[in-house]
């Protein structure tokens, strides 16, 4: 039931799932001394109830008392709520593609590196991006001698020139 309570308050106040609440006292008073002021407040209120007094206003009287000493302790003890909570959002997957000029070489006879690499990126149902875009979000970064943010159409207009990588810096 509290944790209904407090996923309906999370959502009133925009928050989507509330992941954690912390009660606390927020006062500098040493435990001792609220002890005794408690004790005596309790002491008090016993006290004066059974005083003399008129029997139809007892019960009212007793009443205001108790309400005094409730408010009392909440003076004195300060609570306070704290909740913890993380907001959900997509996760987000940086694909590095190295724009250095080993990235013209061709290992397999025809295809470049770099050709293979924007094969693996194009916009086919098949690439890993149409895979991963389903449940990511997604920036395709170049490295060469900096970092650029980059499309995957601009890449296919890219040649790789960079004279080394910044792979290591881009990390």
């Amino acid at each position: 039931m509290v944790d209904s309570l407090y996923g309906a308050l999370g959502k009133m106040i925009g928050v989507e799932e509330i992941s954690a609440v912390q009660w606390k006292l927020g006062n500098a008073l040493p435990p001792t001394f609220l002890g005794f002021a408690l004790v005596g407040a309790f002491v008090f209120v016993g006290w004066s109830c059974y005083r003399e007094s008129f029997p139809s206003k007892k019960g009212l009287l007793v009443l205001l008392r108790f309400s005094g000493l409730a408010l009392l302790v909440l003076a004195l003890l300060q609570p306070q709520v704290h909740f913890k909570f993380e907001k959900k959002g997509e996760s987000r997957v940086f694909a590095l593609l190295d724009r250095s000029e080993s990235m013209s070489i061709s290992d397999d006879g025809d295809e470049s590196r770099w050709g293979k690499a924007i094969q693996a990126f194009s916009g086919s149902s098949e690439s890993v991006l149409a895979q991963l875009g389903d449940d990511h979000e997604i920036e395709v970064l170049t490295v060469g001698n900096e970092l650029k943010s980059a499309s995957v159409e601009g890449l296919r207009d890219e040649v790789p020139q960079a004279g080394g990588s910044a792979i290591g810096s881009a990390m």
